[in-house]
């Protein structure tokens, strides 16, 4: 009798020990969120922090929305916008884990939705910030210009010809704004092809230092190169140092 009422002691005291465990195992700890931050720009680089506005959401690849967030304008930032990802140790449809991979999408105040804004959108260390710049542009045709920003210098160029069927609109020859830069070039370095002021240009060079100083646009990389004469320029990267672009 003393051995069987042993016995079964031990057995309920260890299934109660398994049940435990499964369960605490089971049971998500809430981690420090991973956070999304930069600036949302328009195929013109106008950021989405004034007259424009816009929203962003993060979703897990089952569709469940996970974090969503409004742009702002703030004087200390540059940035205007910042998707907080909530975290757990095991994943679940309200929470991401580390490297989970999201699907990130921005509602513009047109009424447009722009999918995978942020390829890949993977989730890092709980409690660390990246830092991405979204460019929204539509570019179906692939000449390298936003397609509704190309209709539109379209129709500035031919209302500016007197025969606008004998020389067709051509992107990397018209430069709608007189700057000097084809409406090409502009599009291809995120700045206004129909605005003269807001051109692809260094601010600052100080040959001691080797500083360039320049501002930069949302979406968009850089490479500074260099050539030792400008009558026959043999352009190449001019060092692996890392120039941090200003921007505005």
């Amino acid at each position: 009798m003393k051995k069987s009422t042993f016995f079964s002691l031990f057995t309920f005291h260890f299934s109660l020990f398994t049940a435990t465990a499964a369960l605490a195992a089971a049971s998500p700890f809430v981690l420090n969120p991973y956070t999304f931050v930069g600036r949302i720009t328009d195929a013109r680089g106008s950021a989405f922090d004034a007259d424009r506005k816009a929203t962003l959401y993060a979703r897990d690849r089952s569709s469940n929305l996970l974090a969503r967030s409004s742009t702002f304008r703030r004087d200390d930032t540059p940035n205007n916008y910042a998707l907080i990802v909530p975290m757990s140790s095991v994943a679940s449809s309200s929470a991401a884990v580390t490297n989970q991979l999201l699907d990130v999408s921005v509602l513009d105040d047109l009424g447009k939705t722009w999918n995978a804004v942020i390829d890949p959108a993977r989730v890092g260390a709980p409690g660390t910030v990246s830092t991405v710049d979204i460019a929204l542009v539509e570019d179906l045709d692939g000449d390298g210009i936003d397609d509704d920003l190309y209709r539109e210098l379209e129709a500035i160029w031919m209302n500016t010809q007197d025969d606008p069927s004998s020389t067709p609109y051509s992107p990397s020859t018209a430069d709608s704004d007189g700057d000097g830069v084809s409406d090409l070039a502009e599009a291809l370095a995120g700045t206004d092809p129909s605005n003269p002021d807001d051109v692809l240009s260094i601010l600052s060079f100080d040959p001691a230092t080797g500083s360039v100083s320049f501002v930069s646009a949302a979406g968009r990389s850089y490479t500074l190169e260099a050539a030792s004469s400008l009558a026959d320029p043999a352009w190449t990267p001019a060092s692996s140092t890392l120039y941090t672009p200003s921007t505005p």
